[in-house]
């Protein structure tokens, strides 16, 4: 069996425990930089397959959106356990904050 991508280590950080502070920021840095350009074969989050992903749920995103605002009943679900947990439910938060702000009608936002 495989091992997950987030669990294998990285070779940027095999000695980060001994550190400084500035060299421990840097370390970090570049570990978040190989998100954008990807690390070991695996896509980047600026590679196109991604950015076409990202683009075509952004259009389905406006859709659920312009439907709720015109009233219809909508519920998009968000999943996850851990790190992928706690941002689908910041996220969820965050856009339901955003609807209710806007939304002159006064209705909930959506996502739950």
């Amino acid at each position: 069996m495989a091992i997950p991508t987030t669990e294998l280590a990285n070779e940027l950080t095999d000695s980060i425990d001994a550190e400084e502070a500035p060299g421990f920021a840097r370390t970090l840095r570049a570990v978040d930089g190989q998100v954008f350009s990807g690390w070991r074969g695996k896509e980047g989050l600026f590679d196109e397959r991604i950015l076409s992903a990202a683009a075509q749920m952004t259009r389905c995103m406006a859709q659920l959106v312009a439907a709720h605002l015109r009233g219809q009943a909508v519920a998009i679900v968000f999943t996850g356990c851990g790190t992928s947990g706690r941002v689908a439910f910041l996220t969820a938060r965050r856009y339901n904050a955003l609807v209710e702000a806007r939304d002159p009608t006064g209705r909930k936002g959506c996502f739950k």
